[in-house]
């Protein structure tokens, strides 16, 4: 008898601890799911007509800019759109105004008409690619987040 009752606590413990862990690991999943419906975005919102909510305030936009896509993998903030005027107008005018605003110039490329330029800031980097399309400029802008940190913007 003493045996089985060694056997049956043993049982309760195992099926105790079975609970635990298993409450356990809902818990981190619920906490996981709702970390990730209430992150903050990486970027200001910005309500202007010519862009996207999802565009950062303080990188280069374009008078009249058009947004065509925003797409966001992980912490890559990519946002396509189209502006008129020449490529190398534009690409001045970002030149000038971005560490106006606080980025600082790590590159700049040309390959034909086409030209690159990226900038960093508290750990971000921006890209901003100009190509020419007509009389407009196609502009990709392509923010990175360090994934914690100062974000663009709010400072």
């Amino acid at each position: 008898m003493a045996v089985l009752r060694n056997i049956d606590r043993k049982l309760a413990l195992l099926a105790c601890m079975t609970l635990v862990v298993t409450a356990c690991t809902r818990a981190v999943e619920e906490a996981a799911a709702a970390a990730t419906l209430t992150r903050p975005s990486i970027v200001d919102a910005d309500t202007s007509p010519t862009g996207s909510e999802r565009y950062p305030a303080d990188v280069y936009r374009p008078a009249d800019y058009t947004v065509r896509s925003v797409t966001e993998t992980g912490h890559v903030l990519t946002i396509s759109g189209d502006a008129p005027g020449s490529a190398a107008a534009l690409f001045a005018q970002a030149r000038a105004t971005m560490p106006i605003q606080g980025w600082k110039e790590m590159s700049v490329e040309e390959y034909m008409e086409a030209r690159m330029l990226a900038f960093e800031k508290s750990g971000y980097e921006a890209k901003l690619t100009f190509i020419p399309n007509g009389d407009a400029t196609q502009l990709r802008m392509q923010l990175r987040s360090p994934g914690s940190g100062a974000q663009p913007g709010m400072d």
